[in-house]
């Protein structure tokens, strides 16, 4: 089942990261501004966060049925891309991107809630994680040479023919065409409210949800502006500055299997809290990094960071809210994290814009991490129950 949902976050995380792979040709050729390159991103992570969820609640309803319409949307805003020749389209082509990505985790919520036992999440989230680690790594090394050789339409291109791809063979998967047994009923507003009321009064579900808004406002800030980073003060190419990035990628892949191993023991709390204080460790040290082996280094140790941070809490969801709400669980969790997470690229690009360099930027993303340390620390204090709060 992991492996399944592997190629929806494949698909999201490569649209996810393309923005900030081409950011430094976006900058030339469209003549944006740093503060609107962000802007970008945060569109994106806006949408991202509304449909989340509906997108939960959709997901225990007709189970992977929903990603393949997200597999739709993404390739909706491939074309936006390609044809796009205004900002304004570019903006529009983000949002449409952001609701399509948006239906992937929900969606591995809902379906590995049912299919993998309690003791086993853990490991299956890192391997759903993967599919990120590869996505952004497609993203961060192939994207830009494509670009470079062929233009951003060749890019943008290529994007949509990957995401054509993902979907066609996810169609073909059962898991992804049966409805979820047993079966929700049909969402309606009353109802989605209802859960969600019931949801977000478990202490749990608030402390997960703060750990991922830290997690993803920290992760997002180091994707979208790591390569103009090591392209203006570490003299790096447009192409080599998005693959010293790669390194974020990477370091998910390397950490997937460290991390599923860890969870068993350590457990899940302590990991998440040497996320958090690893993340705000690396923020500060990013900007003295000027050249490209430090670089590296940092952007690999986020990576893993990230993955140890990403499969002990979406594991977690269960025992606080139960199997029958894991998946809209997932949605509110993931929609709080991405709509508190989506000021952390536009912000740094103010930083920017505003001429205070990169070190007070990635200070900010530090900010965002010293919160998940506070939001582990009393997770870690929260005990487990014998049964779901909820």
């Amino acid at each position: 089942m992991s492996s399944v949902m592997l190629l929806g976050f494949f698909t999201a995380l490569m649209t996810q990261s393309a923005i900030p792979a081409l950011s430094a040709l976006l900058l030339e050729e469209w003549s944006l501004s740093a503060s609107r390159l962000g802007l970008l991103m945060s569109a994106y992570f806006l949408a991202f966060g509304m449909m989340q969820v509906p997108a939960g609640a959709f997901a225990a309803h007709w189970g992977g049925r929903v990603a393949l319409a997200g597999f739709a949307a993404l390739a909706l805003g491939d074309m936006l891309l390609l044809v796009g020749q205004d900002y304004t389209t570019l903006v529009c082509a983000r949002v449409i991107q952001g609701f399509g990505a948006a239906v992937m985790l929900p969606t591995a919520g809902a379906l590995s809630s049912r299919h993998i036992r309690m003791d086993k999440l853990g490991r299956g989230w890192s391997i759903t994680g993967m599919g990120a680690g590869f996505g952004n790594l497609f993203a961060l090394i192939f994207l830009p040479r494509l670009a470079v050789s062929g233009g951003l339409v060749a890019a943008f291109a290529v994007m949509l023919a990957v995401t054509g791809l993902a979907a066609l063979v996810s169609a073909r998967l059962p898991e992804f065409l049966h409805l979820p047994l047993p079966r929700t009923a049909a969402p309606t507003p009353a109802s989605i409210a209802r859960n969600v009321k019931t949801i977000v009064a478990s202490r749990g579900v608030a402390w997960l949800a703060l750990v991922n808004l830290a997690a993803v406002s920290f992760g997002v800030g180091v994707v979208t502006w790591t390569p103009l980073f090591s392209h203006d003060l570490a003299g790096a190419s447009v192409s080599f500055a998005a693959l010293l990035t790669a390194g974020y990628a990477a370091g998910q892949l390397a950490g997937a299997p460290l991390v599923g191993l860890l969870i068993t023991r350590i457990g899940h709390e302590p990991l998440l809290i040497v996320a958090s204080v690893g993340m705000c460790l690396c923020g500060v040290v990013v900007p003295f990094a000027t050249s490209w082996g430090p670089i590296l280094v940092i952007t690999v140790t986020t990576g893993v960071l990230m993955a140890a941070s990403f499969a002990p809490s979406f594991a977690l969801i269960p025992r606080y809210v139960g199997q029958a709400h894991a998946a809209l669980a997932s949605g509110v969790i993931s929609g709080i994290a991405f709509l508190g997470a989506l000021t952390a690229p536009w912000l740094f690009g103010l930083v920017l814009d505003w001429g205070w360099g990169f070190r007070v930027g990635y200070a900010l993303l530090s900010v965002f991490a010293t919160a998940g340390i506070v939001a582990s620390i009393f997770l870690a204090f929260l005990r487990a129950r014998s049964r779901p709060e909820c």
